[in-house]
């Protein structure tokens, strides 16, 4: 605001701030770059997590918002005419087969006109005639065959029959698992072998679903379920809709923090750059302030400076960051999020830009005229030095000349050390990231291949598993076999008792585990047990229950501690039953990482029970196994075991196999998208650090022309100025990897702890040498090329046009 007595000045302060800007073009574009890549990375970050998100609620909206599993055609046409629900699909389920290292699925998907997506047919056509079939593109792959639409193709299912089809369509889901879907007709789903038997599945969209709470929306389907006669245990709502349902801070909060991240790294480089230029343009300053202009004048003219050159460089990395977003995930992209979350970056970046420049702005404004004249690039007071004559070389000029501002060395090397910080820490995180580990993370933990009852050998078995250990293809025979192989170091096997529970008018299939007296040592101390004796626990016929919470998201009640449960179990030969009490129940989850309870709770469903206590349901030596665990000599000998293991196993009915490398494999995608996603982050992080390198040391140069030319003029040879340049480049180079390497590693180990201490036990920190190599040749390696190259520019006027130049 202007008074009435005051000259309005602002007209003239806007072409002074222009002038400026005109004078110093390499200035101006590289300060540009730096706003533009910090806008860039926050824009692009900020659409990137909001794409996902709307991608997501997309994909909801054509998902089903709940599943009403093994339901009759009567309640199916029951469920179609309720109008609490506003669409629905009808699909059925076969029972899945077991082929060497790989599953098939059977299914049925009803064709019909809505949102609920149903398979996606890329080429070809859905299954239409009996004999049709489709499959996903995938599974060719995994077979190794080059089938097209027309071929015939045979499967081999878990009864051991085999029917061939005609392949009528692909689909292409991007899948990487190892279980395949076989997508059936209408007309085998009614008549087909694996499909006939098997009950509906109701896929259903809920009527106003998006308006509801949570717990509405709960309550909604299991009113439906009861109005239908489905229960409970049959209801299952789909999780991720249920989530968007109730607001989660998590994503916000990570991206929050990232962005402060960035946010805090972009203010520091922009502060140190415009700190750094108006240390180099004291004398301008002055001069300004000779011919009357006032401190809030010129403060006004540098804020000018930074608002012009943010218009030019924001819209600039916002459409960097808009088109960084929409290569990682087009699917989401949307118009709304770019004017909402691009609109609020301009702003916050606006201000942090008026923040950072603020400081320097004060700076200039106190510049006195005097002060102006004495000074060379620096605003310090020079002390008396202690030795009155030194030896005069590049290297000693170039030590001299740092230290005659230490702050503006300071925050150079720190702003350029901030964004190498990030991309070491990124870096940690990969490196620290391992493959197989990741793939180790749970039962494979402790071992490198498992064998397991067969699946194949349970459906065709009327009594399912217990049937399958009456003659237990797991017994000492095959143990002692196993053990033969060479680099076979231990076998860890898990014992199950499957039975049916009754419980809270609920009657439903699932296992018991043994523990015995050792084990439960350890198990104590996790467990909620009134008694703390072993010997009092199986006399008093105790059980205790695991996963309560997943319980009651099941069936809304939990086992409590005190109450009696009804099992039934096969013991052999035939069926018994008995009741016996829940003694308590292990909810801390640290149990579950605890190595002396994993053979307890690797494989542990609802139930444990003491071993002595299932000894007594059982004949002697009955053989409950139901998976072994192989620690081997992996490393080194892989390929030979996994053919030995699986030449015993095939030769065994009702086994199969899964090792290392077929997780490892299976998890692959994952990998190398997290693989892509961290590198082109650290490397866009790492040219934000060497954009503001090249502007420290270009804009260096360039406002000292006059100070080098008279040093050429008194008798220093370009060798001499170039090799004195290189070493004050040099000395801001090695202060920014040191900075970096200590400092980025340090925060990479707290990063990688933190991490493991909330369960991603599969991180083991590694500092990324390879990484910090990388980053300090690169970082030594631009400073000698851009100061040779700006020397190279300079030197093109003769040494008497450079000192007669004003800035």
């Amino acid at each position: 605001m202007t008074l009435p007595f005051e000259n309005d000045t602002r007209t003239i302060t806007k072409k002074l701030a222009k002038n400026s800007l005109k004078s110093g073009k390499m200035r101006n574009i590289l300060i540009i770059l730096t706003i533009s890549l910090s806008v860039a990375l926050m824009s692009g970050l900020a659409l990137y997590i909001a794409s996902m998100q709307t991608a997501n609620s997309w994909q909801l909206e054509n998902l089903q918002q709940v599943f009403f599993y093994d339901i009759t055609e009567q309640q199916c046409d029951t469920l179609r005419q309720d109008s609490r629900i506003s669409e629905m699909r009808v699909t059925k389920y076969g029972k899945r087969s077991e082929i060497e290292n790989y599953v098939i699925w059977p299914m049925y998907i009803e064709q019909s006109e809505g949102k609920i997506q149903s398979a996606e047919i890329s080429e070809g056509q859905y299954p239409m005639a009996e004999n049709e079939v489709a499959v996903d593109v995938s599974y060719l792959d995994g077979i190794g065959e080059n089938l097209k639409i027309g071929d015939t193709v045979s499967f081999s299912f878990y009864d051991g029959t085999q029917e061939s089809f005609v392949l009528s369509g692909l689909t292409d889901t991007g899948s990487t698992s190892d279980v395949y879907p076989v997508y059936f007709s209408e007309r085998y789903a009614e008549r087909g072998s694996q499909l006939k038997d098997t009950l509906f599945v109701a896929a259903a969209q809920i009527q106003d679903a998006k308006s509801m709470t949570a717990d509405e929306f709960l309550d909604t389907i299991h009113a439906i379920g009861a109005d239908c006669n489905i229960d409970r245990p049959s209801i299952g709502e789909n999780s991720a809709f249920v989530q968007s349902l109730t607001f989660n801070p998590k994503n916000m909060l990570i991206a929050l923090c990232i962005g402060l991240v960035v946010l805090f790294a972009g203010v520091i480089v922009i502060y140190s750059i415009f700190y750094i230029s108006i240390i180099n343009r004291i004398q301008y300053f002055g001069q300004l302030r000779t011919i009357g202009t006032t401190g809030k004048q010129i403060k006004r003219i540098v804020k000018r400076e930074g608002t012009l050159l943010f218009c030019i460089g924001a819209p600039l990395g916002l459409a960097i960051g808009s088109i960084f977003a929409g290569i990682l995930n087009a699917e989401g992209w949307s118009w709304k999020n770019f004017l909402i979350w691009g609109g609020l970056i301009i702003l916050v970046e606006y201000i942090a830009v008026l923040y950072s420049i603020s400081k320097p702005a004060k700076i200039a404004g106190k510049v006195s005229p005097i002060e102006a004249y004495r000074t060379k690039g620096s605003l310090q007071n020079c002390k008396t030095p202690k030795h009155l004559s030194r030896k005069i070389t590049p290297c000693s000029m170039a030590k001299m000349n740092t230290s005659r501002n230490r702050k503006k060395f300071l925050m150079t090397s720190f702003s350029l050390a901030i964004s190498g910080i990030i991309f070491m820490v990124g870096s940690t995180f990969l490196t620290s990231f391992n493959q197989e580990a990741y793939a180790r993370n749970g039962i494979m933990e402790y071992g490198e291949i498992r064998i397991y009852l067969s699946e194949n050998a349970a459906q065709v078995n009327e009594m399912g598993y217990a049937g399958v250990q009456v003659n237990n293809p797991l017994n000492e025979t095959f143990m002692q076999e196993i053990s033969q192989v060479g680099g076979v170091n231990g076998i860890i096997p898990f014992e199950k008792l499957y039975c049916t529970f009754e419980y809270n008018g609920r009657r439903d299939k699932d296992f018991m585990v043994p523990f015995t007296e050792e084990e439960f040592t350890h198990l104590s101390q996790y467990m909620e047990t009134r008694d703390r004796n072993y010997s009092d626990i199986v006399k008093n016929k105790e059980i205790f229950v695991l996963k309560n919470d997943a319980v009651e998201e099941i069936y809304g009640w939990k086992f409590q501690p005190g109450d009696t449960i009804k099992f039934e179990w096969f013991d052999g030969t035939e069926y018994r039953e008995d009741v016996f009490s829940v003694g308590g129940e292990i909810s801390n989850e640290k149990a579950y990482s605890d190595p002396e309870c994993f053979t307890a709770l690797g494989v542990s469903g609802w139930f444990l029970m003491p071993d002595e206590l299932i000894r007594t349901m059982l004949p002697e030596g009955y053989n409950i196994n139901s998976e072994v665990l192989l620690s081997t000599e992996w490393d080194s000998k892989e390929a030979e075991i996994t053919q030995q293991i699986n030449s015993i196993v095939s030769s065994s009915d009702g086994l199969q196999m899964r090792t290392l490398r077929d997780s490892i494999n299976s998890k692959a995608g994952m990998y190398n998208t997290l693989l892509t996603s961290i590198i082109g982050i650290s490397i866009f992080i790492m040219m934000f650090s060497l954009i503001s390198l090249i502007n420290t040391l270009v804009t260096n140069i360039m406002t000292r022309k006059q100070e080098l030319s008279v040093l050429q003029s008194i008798g220093m040879t370009k060798r001499q100025l170039n090799h004195m340049v290189q070493w004050e480049a040099g000395l801001i180079a090695v202060w920014n990897i040191i900075i970096t390497l200590l400092a980025g590693g340090f925060l990479g180990l707290m990063l990688i702890r933190g991490l493991n201490s909330i369960g991603m036990s599969y991180l083991h920190w590694v500092y990324p040498i390879w990484f910090a190599l990388f980053y300090a040749v690169i970082v030594l390696i631009m400073p000698a090329v851009i100061t040779k190259a700006a020397i190279y520019l300079l030197q093109k006027k003769s040494i008497v046009e450079r000192l007669r130049e004003i800035e």
